[in-house]
């Protein structure tokens, strides 16, 4: 029984390996650099946005109030 476990883990193992190695193609790695570049660049955007709008709003409120 803890034979066959072993050869099945050794199976599993090898498969996994091989998948890894499958993984690492350059033209995948690069899509998924790109995808992750992407997001980035939206969360920026809104922060930017974001901390932009603030500022307009508490100039706006200083000068209200002046």
């Amino acid at each position: 029984m803890s034979k066959a476990l072993d050869e099945a883990y050794e199976n599993n193992t090898e498969l996994n390996e091989v998948k890894n190695k499958k993984n690492l193609c350059v033209h995948e790695l690069k899509k998924k650099l790109r995808v992750k570049q992407k997001r980035q660049f939206i969360k920026n955007t809104i922060i930017l946005s974001l901390i932009i709008t603030f500022f307009g709003v508490i100039s706006l409120l200083i000068y209200q109030s002046l």
